[in-house]
């Protein structure tokens, strides 16, 4: 009986030796199935330009082509210099000024009788620029009243 109560603590000590106590992964018995759909890399690489996708052109730089009397204050009229534009915006500086918005008219517009600038005693000037969209032109050369 003494030999049986001495092995039973040695079979307890066999049992906490230094074996791999990692779990072990149970199979679920799901395979992964190889659809036979393959990715194929042609070698094309695909380039950024940084331009944005379907942004419309930049329209070609309007000008203004005359400046006249008429009527007590001054008649501006341009060209475009392009097609498909949704607006025009006329600008005027007066004295050296900075410019300011006078005007944003239909994109087809060729002239526009600024009224709000009166007389021939002060120096008027206007630029014109146009816009496809969200795009805007350059603006246009200066062209004064005198």
């Amino acid at each position: 009986m003494k030999s049986l109560l001495l092995a039973l603590p040695l079979a307890l000590l066999a049992g906490c030796g230094s074996e791999d106590s990692t779990p072990t992964t149970t199979d679920t018995g799901v395979a992964a199935t190889d659809t036979g759909t393959a990715v194929e890399d042609t070698g094309a690489a695909v380039e950024d330009t940084g331009a944005a996708v379907d942004a419309p052109a930049k329209p070609a730089t309007p000008e203004v082509v005359n400046v006249m009397p008429m009527a007590g204050a001054w008649h501006v009229t341009w060209k475009a210099n392009d097609t498909a534009l949704t607006k025009i915006e006329l600008w005027r500086s007066n004295d050296g000024a900075a410019a300011t918005l006078v005007k944003a008219l239909a994109g087809t517009a060729k002239d526009w009788h600024d009224g709000a600038a009166p007389g021939t005693m002060v120096k008027y000037c206007w630029t014109v620029k146009t816009f496809r969209g969200d795009a805007a032109s350059d603006p246009s050369a200066e062209k004064c009243s005198k």
